[in-house]
């Protein structure tokens, strides 16, 4: 596997997840922090063979699927374990 692909943090494949929504265009993915347009592809490659996303290729969006919805539920739980709040999903 590419090194620079297995690097990528847990909190910002928390924070691309959460970014969703409903459904996002890539272009709007780059709003994302610390997600430098560079990185979009790679990250969304990266979520998509994992199966945290699907893309919907007529409509040009990328979403959440349930098992990207059970990894922002685990993260959740480790948050509220030492004591953070939960995040919410961006709009």
């Amino acid at each position: 596997m590419n090194k620079r692909i297995s690097r990528i943090s847990t909190e910002t494949v928390d924070s691309i997840l959460r970014s969703l929504g409903t459904g996002t265009k890539k272009a709007k993915l780059v709003e994302v922090p610390y997600l430098s347009q560079s990185h979009v592809s790679t990250h969304l490659s990266l979520l998509l063979n994992r199966g945290f996303i699907e893309h919907e290729r007529e409509s040009r969006l990328y979403k959440i699927t349930p098992s990207g919805a059970e990894f922002l539920d685990s993260m959740d739980e480790l948050r509220e374990m030492v004591g953070e709040p939960r995040k919410q999903f961006y709009q």
